[in-house]
Protein backbone atom coordinates (compact mmCIF):
# COMPACT_ATOMS: atom_id res chain seq x y z
CA UNK A 1 0.00 0.00 0.00
CA UNK A 2 1.55 3.23 -0.81
CA UNK A 3 2.58 5.67 1.82
CA UNK A 4 0.93 8.76 2.28
CA UNK A 5 2.90 12.10 1.90
CA UNK A 6 2.67 15.27 3.82
CA UNK A 7 1.75 17.69 1.37
CA UNK A 8 3.27 20.38 3.43
CA UNK A 9 6.80 18.30 3.34
CA UNK A 10 6.13 18.13 -0.51
CA UNK A 11 5.55 21.84 -0.59
CA UNK A 12 9.10 22.19 1.40
CA UNK A 13 10.83 19.80 -1.36
CA UNK A 14 9.73 21.95 -4.48
CA UNK A 15 10.75 25.09 -2.98
CA UNK A 16 14.39 26.14 -4.15
CA UNK A 17 16.89 26.04 -1.40
CA UNK A 18 17.60 29.36 0.64
CA UNK A 19 21.12 30.91 0.45
CA UNK A 20 22.91 31.45 3.44
CA UNK A 21 24.05 34.76 4.13
CA UNK A 22 27.82 35.29 3.71
CA UNK A 23 28.73 37.05 7.55
CA UNK A 24 30.96 40.07 7.07
CA UNK A 25 29.60 40.17 3.46
CA UNK A 26 28.47 43.62 1.77
CA UNK A 27 28.65 45.54 4.86
CA UNK A 28 32.63 44.87 5.06
CA UNK A 29 33.27 45.67 2.15
CA UNK A 30 31.77 48.72 2.71
CA UNK A 31 33.78 49.16 5.51
CA UNK A 32 37.49 49.13 3.90
CA UNK A 33 36.74 51.62 1.87
CA UNK A 34 35.80 53.80 4.05
CA UNK A 35 39.12 53.08 5.98
CA UNK A 36 41.24 53.49 2.82
CA UNK A 37 39.81 57.16 2.49
CA UNK A 38 40.15 58.02 6.12
CA UNK A 39 43.67 57.03 5.82
CA UNK A 40 44.32 58.96 2.43
CA UNK A 41 42.85 61.91 3.58
CA UNK A 42 45.14 61.53 7.01
CA UNK A 43 48.18 60.79 4.67
CA UNK A 44 47.06 64.20 2.73
CA UNK A 45 46.69 66.36 5.57
CA UNK A 46 50.10 65.64 6.87
CA UNK A 47 51.92 66.14 4.08
CA UNK A 48 49.75 69.65 3.65
CA UNK A 49 50.86 70.06 7.35
CA UNK A 50 55.01 69.16 6.41
CA UNK A 51 54.46 71.63 3.51
CA UNK A 52 52.94 74.47 5.65
CA UNK A 53 55.84 73.89 8.38
CA UNK A 54 58.65 74.07 5.90
CA UNK A 55 57.19 77.10 4.33
CA UNK A 56 56.53 78.75 7.39
CA UNK A 57 60.34 77.88 8.01
CA UNK A 58 61.54 78.72 5.13
CA UNK A 59 60.09 82.22 5.04
CA UNK A 60 61.26 83.05 8.57
CA UNK A 61 64.88 82.37 7.36
CA UNK A 62 64.71 84.44 4.29
CA UNK A 63 63.57 87.17 6.27
CA UNK A 64 65.84 86.54 9.01
CA UNK A 65 68.95 86.29 6.70
CA UNK A 66 67.18 89.81 4.85
CA UNK A 67 66.76 91.41 7.92
CA UNK A 68 70.74 91.03 8.21
CA UNK A 69 71.21 91.76 4.93
CA UNK A 70 69.56 94.99 5.13
CA UNK A 71 72.11 95.62 8.80
CA UNK A 72 74.91 94.68 7.12
CA UNK A 73 74.20 97.34 4.10
CA UNK A 74 73.02 100.02 6.21
CA UNK A 75 76.32 99.51 8.44
CA UNK A 76 78.60 99.15 5.18
CA UNK A 77 76.97 102.82 3.98
CA UNK A 78 77.11 104.36 7.26
CA UNK A 79 80.62 103.59 7.65
CA UNK A 80 81.52 104.88 4.00
CA UNK A 81 79.87 107.54 4.99
CA UNK A 82 82.04 108.49 7.97
CA UNK A 83 84.67 107.69 6.15
CA UNK A 84 84.17 110.57 3.51
CA UNK A 85 83.06 112.83 6.53
CA UNK A 86 86.58 112.26 7.71
CA UNK A 87 88.45 112.77 4.76
CA UNK A 88 86.15 116.32 3.76
CA UNK A 89 87.32 117.16 7.44
CA UNK A 90 91.03 116.70 6.85
CA UNK A 91 90.39 118.13 3.31
CA UNK A 92 89.21 121.35 4.68
CA UNK A 93 91.47 121.42 7.55
CA UNK A 94 94.78 121.36 4.83
CA UNK A 95 92.87 123.74 3.21
CA UNK A 96 92.70 125.97 6.33
CA UNK A 97 96.42 125.21 7.22
CA UNK A 98 97.19 126.35 3.46
CA UNK A 99 94.98 129.07 3.54
CA UNK A 100 97.09 130.58 7.17
CA UNK A 101 100.42 129.39 5.61
CA UNK A 102 99.76 132.04 2.85
CA UNK A 103 98.64 134.96 4.86
CA UNK A 104 102.18 134.33 7.08
CA UNK A 105 103.67 134.38 4.24
CA UNK A 106 101.56 137.33 2.61
CA UNK A 107 102.40 139.02 6.33
CA UNK A 108 105.73 138.82 6.06
CA UNK A 109 105.94 140.38 3.08
CA UNK A 110 104.07 143.96 3.34
CA UNK A 111 104.19 143.83 7.43
CA UNK A 112 107.55 143.91 7.84
CA UNK A 113 108.86 143.80 11.63
CA UNK A 114 105.28 145.16 12.69
CA UNK A 115 103.95 142.50 15.54
CA UNK A 116 107.09 140.22 15.42
CA UNK A 117 107.23 138.85 19.12
CA UNK A 118 110.44 137.23 20.93
CA UNK A 119 111.20 133.74 22.44
CA UNK A 120 113.61 131.41 23.47
CA UNK A 121 114.98 127.78 24.19
CA UNK A 122 116.75 126.99 26.07
CA UNK A 123 119.85 124.78 25.86
CA UNK A 124 119.58 121.51 24.05
CA UNK A 125 121.58 118.96 24.78
CA UNK A 126 122.33 116.83 20.92
CA UNK A 127 124.69 114.07 20.03
CA UNK A 128 126.43 114.53 16.84
CA UNK A 129 126.71 111.26 14.65
CA UNK A 130 129.29 108.88 15.20
CA UNK A 131 130.61 111.02 18.19
CA UNK A 132 131.06 110.24 21.89
CA UNK A 133 131.32 114.52 22.32
CA UNK A 134 127.72 116.28 22.95
CA UNK A 135 126.43 119.77 21.15
CA UNK A 136 125.13 122.01 23.22
CA UNK A 137 122.77 124.56 21.58
CA UNK A 138 120.45 127.52 23.13
CA UNK A 139 118.33 129.60 20.35
CA UNK A 140 116.13 132.89 20.08
CA UNK A 141 113.46 133.03 17.77
CA UNK A 142 111.69 135.87 16.28
CA UNK A 143 107.95 135.29 15.06
CA UNK A 144 104.74 136.63 14.38
CA UNK A 145 101.25 134.64 15.22
CA UNK A 146 98.74 136.48 13.06
CA UNK A 147 97.49 139.35 11.43
CA UNK A 148 97.07 142.64 13.38
CA UNK A 149 93.06 142.64 14.36
CA UNK A 150 93.46 146.33 15.78
CA UNK A 151 96.58 148.35 17.68
CA UNK A 152 95.05 147.69 20.95
CA UNK A 153 95.04 144.16 20.68
CA UNK A 154 98.25 143.70 19.45
CA UNK A 155 100.09 146.06 21.93
CA UNK A 156 98.32 144.46 24.42
CA UNK A 157 99.51 141.01 23.23
CA UNK A 158 103.32 141.98 21.99
CA UNK A 159 103.22 143.74 26.11
CA UNK A 160 102.35 140.48 27.43
CA UNK A 161 104.99 138.43 25.21
CA UNK A 162 107.63 140.93 25.56
CA UNK A 163 107.81 140.45 29.31
CA UNK A 164 107.89 136.33 29.13
CA UNK A 165 110.00 134.88 26.36
CA UNK A 166 108.46 131.76 26.92
CA UNK A 167 104.48 132.38 26.84
CA UNK A 168 104.35 131.25 23.47
CA UNK A 169 105.18 127.82 24.45
CA UNK A 170 103.04 127.80 27.61
CA UNK A 171 100.29 128.03 24.95
CA UNK A 172 101.77 125.65 22.46
CA UNK A 173 104.07 122.95 24.86
CA UNK A 174 103.99 120.83 21.38
CA UNK A 175 105.69 123.50 19.69
CA UNK A 176 108.75 122.94 21.96
CA UNK A 177 109.08 119.69 22.00
CA UNK A 178 109.10 119.66 17.37
CA UNK A 179 111.75 122.61 17.51
CA UNK A 180 113.67 120.16 20.44
CA UNK A 181 113.56 117.50 18.24
CA UNK A 182 113.72 118.81 15.37
CA UNK A 183 117.24 120.29 16.39
CA UNK A 184 118.17 116.99 17.53
CA UNK A 185 117.84 115.15 14.53
CA UNK A 186 119.75 117.47 12.49
CA UNK A 187 122.50 117.46 15.11
CA UNK A 188 121.98 113.61 15.13
CA UNK A 189 122.44 113.23 11.09
CA UNK A 190 125.90 114.95 11.28
CA UNK A 191 129.60 114.73 12.06
CA UNK A 192 130.96 117.09 14.60
CA UNK A 193 133.46 118.19 10.96
CA UNK A 194 129.84 118.70 9.41
CA UNK A 195 128.89 120.57 12.34
CA UNK A 196 131.69 122.65 12.48
CA UNK A 197 131.56 123.22 8.30
CA UNK A 198 128.06 125.18 8.73
CA UNK A 199 128.48 126.58 11.99
CA UNK A 200 128.63 130.19 10.16
CA UNK A 201 124.79 129.14 8.39
CA UNK A 202 123.41 127.44 11.08
CA UNK A 203 120.76 129.97 11.72
CA UNK A 204 119.94 130.60 8.20
CA UNK A 205 119.85 126.54 8.23
CA UNK A 206 117.76 126.36 11.24
CA UNK A 207 115.29 129.30 10.08
CA UNK A 208 114.53 127.05 6.92
CA UNK A 209 114.43 124.06 8.65
CA UNK A 210 112.03 125.39 11.66
CA UNK A 211 109.84 127.60 8.90
CA UNK A 212 107.27 124.08 8.72
CA UNK A 213 107.23 123.37 11.68
CA UNK A 214 105.64 126.79 13.18
CA UNK A 215 103.40 127.00 9.74
CA UNK A 216 101.83 123.94 11.26
CA UNK A 217 100.78 125.71 14.63
CA UNK A 218 100.11 128.74 12.01
CA UNK A 219 103.08 131.03 13.51
CA UNK A 220 105.12 132.96 11.02
CA UNK A 221 109.13 132.42 12.01
CA UNK A 222 111.20 135.38 11.15
CA UNK A 223 114.21 134.04 12.24
CA UNK A 224 116.01 131.55 14.40
CA UNK A 225 118.99 132.72 16.52
CA UNK A 226 122.07 130.61 17.65
CA UNK A 227 122.57 132.08 21.73
CA UNK A 228 124.69 128.95 22.38
CA UNK A 229 126.48 126.94 20.71
CA UNK A 230 129.27 124.97 22.81
CA UNK A 231 131.09 121.23 22.85
CA UNK A 232 130.04 119.35 26.36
Amino acid sequence: MAELQNPEVEEQAALPPKKEKKKGGGGGNMSTSTMLIIIAVVAVILVVGVILSINVMVTSVIDRKMDEAGLDTTSAINKVQEENELYLKKIQEKMALQDAMNELDQEDFYMGDDGVLYAEVADILAMPKGSDDKVMIAIGIEYRVKTKVSEEEEEEEKEAKAVDPTAIFKQKPQLKAKIESNINNLIGSMTLDQLQSIRPELEDVLTERLKPVFKSERIWLKKVMVRKFIFA
